[in-house]
């Protein structure tokens, strides 16, 4: 009998997906950013001081928050109910009112859609660059996709490759329970 491992959405992924995301960059802004400004404009009116505060935190928000708020509730929202499970060679894909089995045989190819970041493993200086998603096609016809918040890297899938695709916005489409996605 062997072992059966486990891939969901759970606190190190949170931590992957939501803090890293979300807090860094009020940490960057607050801690360098404010300083850096006032020290560069040598500004000592309160008012100033709050109006310079108030424009980096609707930057930070915009270019920065937002669009990890959108990458993260889109993987969220599909990865929060799925579970992989797998003995190796069968696995086990379920949500809460879909279960789908296959074998490692019944895998034609994987698509694995990557950020630019991942894909050209890059220092990730957007936050939200960790984001990704996998197709498995099957024999059958059936496609599934899988959210990086539930399954981060194919190698349970070894010794079938992975065909990598850079893909500038990672973004899943939840159609029809776990069969659904865009490419």
């Amino acid at each position: 009998m062997s072992i059966q491992k486990r891939f969901r959405y759970d606190k190190g992924k949170r931590k992957k997906y939501a803090i890293n995301v979300f807090l860094p960059p009020y940490l960057i802004m607050v801690f360098i950013g404010c300083p850096a400004v006032l020290i560069y404009f040598k500004e000592t009116d309160v008012l100033e001081i709050l109006n310079m505060y108030l424009y980096l935190s609707l930057y930070v928000l915009v270019f920065f928050s937002l669009p990890g708020f959108i990458f993260w509730y889109n993987h969220y929202s599909f990865a929060k109910d799925v579970e992989l499970v797998t003995d190796g060679e069968s696995f086990t894909l379920h949500s809460q009112n879909e279960k789908i089995v296959f074998l490692k045989d019944d895998i034609e190819y994987i698509d694995v859609f990557l950020s630019p970041v991942l894909y050209d493993k890059r220092i990730n200086f957007v936050y939200w660059g960790n984001y990704s998603y996998m197709t498995l096609s099957l024999k059958s016809g059936q496609k599934l996709f899988i959210s990086c918040m539930t399954l981060d890297e194919p190698k349970i899938f070894s010794p079938l490759i992975a065909k990598r695709h850079k893909k500038q916005f990672p973004l899943l489409r939840k159609k029809v329970g776990l069969a659904a996605g865009n490419n």
